[in-house]
C-alpha cells in the first residue's frame, strides 16, 4: 500500500478542514465550488451528530462568518443538496455518513477494485 500525504500549508485548522472537505467532495460528490466548500466547512463546524437545524439564527451566523449574502448561502446549500452531500428535510440538514468525524479524522483509506 502506498501512502499519500496531503500537507497543511499553514498551521491553521481551517486550512486543513478546507482540504478535507475539498477532497471528500471531489471523490464522492463530483466536487464543490470554493464557496460551497466554505459553506460545507461551516456546516461541519456547527452541525452536531451529522445533523443541523438550519434556523434563522444559524443561517445568519453562517453568512456572517463567511461574509456571504443570504442568497449565496441558499444557492450553495441547494447545490450541495443536489450533489447528494447532505439531505434537507424542511429546515433540518442531514449529512451523509462520510462527513462523520471529519474534524478529528486525519487518515482515510481508499481501495480501488476492478468492476466484477
Amino acid at each position: 500500500m502506498k501512502k499519500i500525504i496531503i500537507k497543511n500549508s499553514q498551521n491553521a485548522d481551517d486550512d486543513l478542514l478546507f482540504k478535507k472537505v475539498k477532497f471528500i467532495s471531489d471523490v464522492f460528490f463530483g466536487g464543490f465550488s470554493p464557496v460551497e466548500i466554505q459553506v460545507m466547512c461551516q456546516l461541519v463546524r456547527i452541525g452536531e451528530n451529522g445533523m443541523l437545524n438550519l434556523t434563522i439564527d444559524a443561517s445568519k451566523s453562517i453568512t456572517k462568518a463567511l461574509n456571504l449574502p443570504p442568497n449565496t448561502l441558499n444557492v450553495s446549500l441547494s447545490r450541495i443538496v443536489s450533489k447528494g452531500a447532505i439531505k434537507k428535510n424542511e429546515r433540518v440538514l442531514v449529512f451523509q455518513p462520510v462527513w462523520k468525524g471529519i474534524m478529528e479524522e486525519n487518515e482515510y483509506l481508499i481501495s480501488f477494485k476492478r468492476y466484477e
